[in-house]
């Protein structure tokens, strides 16, 4: 219990130390307008976060942390909820080109947007639920740390000037990805979690189940 509320503790405090180190460089290196964006478009993929997640986070935590002890189950639960995120994750993706195409603002901010999805790509890769289920929440603060620090050396690196506002919402998203790589392989080494072709039944009740949850965090 005491690793656990301290893993989560050095994980908030994290959430507020390396925006300290960032924000203020990107703001004087690119300037207020597209530090604006680069909020702006956050603000937007939000939204397709959401629809990803489908209070999957709250849903599939609670049935593994009830079945923790049924390796199968878990597993199944696992895929099963990774199978609907990405089903959901193109639906965002396509839905977001609509939106593109039709809002007059969003088309103004096309690449940026386009760019910045890719943290959704990342947030459906790291599966933080299970860790919280299984109670090993350390190993979600170490892949935190390790995706964190690599977004803010590379922002030191690699943005220079005003015109590399662009590469912000790409590091950011190659962070969540390889936090996502290493948590799977840290699930199927120390964890046995193992992926399981889910049936459409399970996908499509697993969506259902959730979206109540969905419709409140929305």
């Amino acid at each position: 219990l005491l690793e656990n509320f301290l893993s989560l503790s050095v994980l908030k405090i994290l959430g507020y130390v390396f925006p300290l180190l960032t924000i203020p460089y990107l703001a004087r290196v690119i300037g207020l307008d597209k530090f604006g964006e680069l909020a702006f478009a956050s603000s937007v993929i939000v939204f397709f976060q959401t629809l990803v997640d489908f209070g999957f986070n709250y849903t599939a935590t609670r049935d593994v942390a009830k079945n923790k002890a049924n390796l199968q189950l878990v597993s199944k639960i696992y895929s099963t909820v990774l199978v609907a995120r990405i089903i959901l994750l193109i639906i965002s993706f396509f839905l977001l080109l609509l939106l593109i195409n039709l809002v007059p603002l969003l088309k103004e901010n096309e690449i940026i947007l386009l760019l910045t999805f890719t943290y959704v790509v990342g947030y459906v890769l790291f599966p933080e639920w299970i860790f919280q289920a299984l109670e090993k929440m350390k190993f979600i603060t170490i892949m935190n740390v390790v995706s964190k620090s690599i977004f803010t050396i590379l922002v030191f690196i690699v943005i220079l000037n005003k015109q590399d506002y662009i590469y912000q919402p790409v590091l950011i998203g190659l962070g969540y990805f390889v936090s996502g790589i290493l948590s799977m392989i840290i699930l199927w080494k120390k964890f046995k979690v193992k992926f399981i072709l889910p049936s459409f039944y399970d996908v499509k009740k697993s969506i259902i189940d959730s979206s109540d949850m969905f419709l409140s965090l929305f």
